[in-house]
């Protein structure tokens, strides 16, 4: 009972972290104002539960509105008539914006609610606990990880935490001579109705895997640090940040920006670079793996960004065909109704080369598993995206994907990423596909000195055709040798989204109007497996196996529904084959394929 005696005033405690700090510090004896602004029933709950357990302190409720100082003086005023002292003042209320605007879409009040309620609630209870607090009196405010790791559409909520983090530093020094000390403490991630309210499954699974500890904090987790941070043993604990957040980055600029500084010595002999100017923010993770990828300064075994492991069936084979548009328009085309369908069984289904880039999950999933990467989902563009095939596509397999860093290049406005992926059969051990996911970060650019932009470029070489000649540009003058005409599908998107691809900028008309998008739009990738089935149809006489490479770059989006016309140029080798894809009179993809150099008899 290392409180008994003691009492505590707790705002927003009867929610989330402050709800669970009212507990901890009832069991070990303290008596505790419960502060609530809207939620009487939540905040009798936690003083029901107090009084219904055996050796806690006594507990109240009382309503206050933090951005008011008459009320805050009434839950003081009123805790000290109960209890006939205040030790302790904890400062738990808070709040943040669920749409999660940019900050050039936070609107004026936006902003002010919530500095008047994270910054002005705490200065107004930091304010009035110095006329209660005697000697050994404790205050801990409340700010985030956030603050440290910059995440881009908590503007609002960063700007007023680091503000909370400022005044407390300060306080704590003005507080000299009076045996008060005053912390505060950063959570990380932390599983809360306002953690969650407005997010994405997806975006949810991101905050996870960039924890070392695999999970997101409990309630459970940060109380304790309060309960610390009050007790005795924290005297000597005075004007600190403290962050609990599982070991998940914090990542402030001017603190985490070491390594790409070296390897800028590395490549280009020397650094020149404010650490408080640009967005390398965005780009701190990328370029620690960079680092590795080039084989500066770490040993062989810690270059690459973790395997993982898939495992898929004949069926996502069949659904991804599907959701490529196969078999087209008749639904017993002979040419493509072997990818969805063979009478002797599922087994023996041909698979479309394409299938690969899905193999080791989608795009985002790859991204997230690189450690210390953060980036805004919605400045983000696929590129490009290439593929070799060194085998067959089995119709069923287990296996695992090798990943690594192969270029990062710094454009100014924005940043390129290159990531490629190995996938390998884990029965033969054969290494199936190469793909290079090409990303476009924006705003994400400017990292390096102007006069001598930063580009890292390791890529794989041709494995399988190393030494031909690449296909040259869609000649402009030239009919193309073939025109293939199909019809996507309204609902194109969401038989798509079955593969994986889960954003929800393709089935959500609110994401996608945000996005500036009129409704919807397709997957890329989806668009890219159109085109790999355009040139299968009219080159390789609906033979997958001829196609052993092919690259695109995504220039337009287009809409499910629309209709999608793909122009193909065979060169004299007939090995070779350039291609534009249209819709809506847009060019949304061109690119290359390699062809088996059989096919020269075409």
């Amino acid at each position: 009972m290392a409180f008994k005696g003691k009492v505590a005033v707790v705002t927003g405690g009867s929610r989330g972290i402050g709800r669970e700090v009212c507990f901890n510090l009832a069991r070990e004896g303290a008596s505790v104002a419960v502060g609530y602004q809207g939620n009487a029933e939540a905040a009798n709950e936690v003083v029901s539960q107090i009084a219904a357990t055996q050796g806690c302190g006594r507990a109240i409720a009382v309503r206050v509105d933090v951005v008011s100082a008459a009320d805050v003086k009434e839950f003081f005023s009123k805790a000290n008539e109960e209890f006939g002292r205040i030790d302790f003042a904890i400062n738990m209320a808070g709040t943040l914006l669920s749409n999660y605007p940019k900050i050039e879409d936070t609107t004026e009040e936006e902003w002010d609610r919530v500095f008047a309620i994270n910054t002005k609630g705490t200065f107004l209870v930091c304010k009035e606990a110095q006329k209660w607090l005697g000697p050994g009196g404790r205050i801990v405010t409340c700010s985030s990880n956030s603050v440290g790791a910059l995440l881009p559409k908590y503007g609002s909520y960063i700007a007023s935490k680091a503000a909370v983090e400022a005044f407390s530093r300060v306080l704590a020094k003005e507080m000299a001579g009076k045996g008060i000390t005053v912390n505060c403490i950063a959570p990380g991630p932390t599983a809360t109705d306002m953690f969650y309210a407005g997010k994405s499954q997806e975006w949810i699974d991101s905050f996870i895997r960039s924890c070392p500890m695999g999970r997101l904090g409990e309630v459970q987790d940060i109380a304790p640090l309060v309960r610390f941070l009050v007790s005795p043993e924290a005297e000597w604990v005075n004007g600190q940040v403290i962050r609990a957040n599982g070991g998940t980055g914090d990542d402030r600029v001017g603190e985490k920006l070491r390594p790409w500084q070296e390897l800028l010595t590395d490549i280009h002999g020397s650094s020149s670079r404010d650490p408080d100017a640009g967005h390398s923010i965005f780009l701190q993770g990328l370029i620690a793996v960079s680092q590795r990828s080039a084989d500066l300064s770490v040993q062989r075994d810690e270059r690459q960004i973790p395997d993982s492991f898939w495992e898929y069936t004949e069926k996502d084979v069949a659904l991804y065909a599907l959701g490529v548009g196969a078999p087209g328009p008749d639904p017993v085309d002979p040419v493509e109704l072997p990818f969805v369908y063979n009478p002797k069984g599922l087994e023996h289904l041909k698979v479309l080369p394409s299938f690969a880039v899905i193999i080791p999950g989608s795009m985002m999933e790859t991204l997230a598993s690189i450690d210390g990467l953060h980036y805004d989902e919605t400045l983000l563009l696929h590129g490009e995206q290439y593929m070799e095939i060194y085998k067959a596509i089995p119709t069923s397999c287990k296996g695992r994907s090798t990943k690594r860093i192969s270029g990062l290049h710094d454009k100014k406005k924005a940043a390129i990423v290159e990531v490629e992926v190995m996938n390998y059969n884990d029965r033969t051990g054969d290494l199936l596909s190469l793909c290079r996911y090409t990303i476009f970060l924006r705003g994400a650019g400017g990292f390096s000195p102007s006069a001598k932009p930063f580009s890292y470029s390791k890529r794989t070489m041709n494995l399988k055709n190393a030494g031909r000649p690449p296909p040259k540009s869609a000649p402009a003058d030239v009919a193309p040798s073939f025109v293939v005409e199909d019809q996507s599908q309204t609902s194109q998107a969401l038989l798509y989204r079955l593969s994986g691809d889960a954003n929800p900028i393709h089935t959500d008309p609110k994401v996608a109007a945000q996005a500036g998008f009129e409704r919807p739009i397709m997957m890329g990738l989806c668009t890219y497996g159109y085109a790999v089935r355009a040139i299968i149809r009219s080159c390789c006489h609906g033979d997958p196996s001829m196609m052993q490479s092919f690259q695109g770059r995504f220039l337009s989006h287009v809409y499910p529904g629309e209709k999608l016309t793909t122009e193909i140029w065979l060169d004299a080798s007939r090995a070779n084959v350039t291609y534009v894809c249209k819709a809506g009179g847009r060019k949304v993809l061109a690119g290359i394929s390699t062809l088996a150099t059989s096919l020269s008899r075409l």
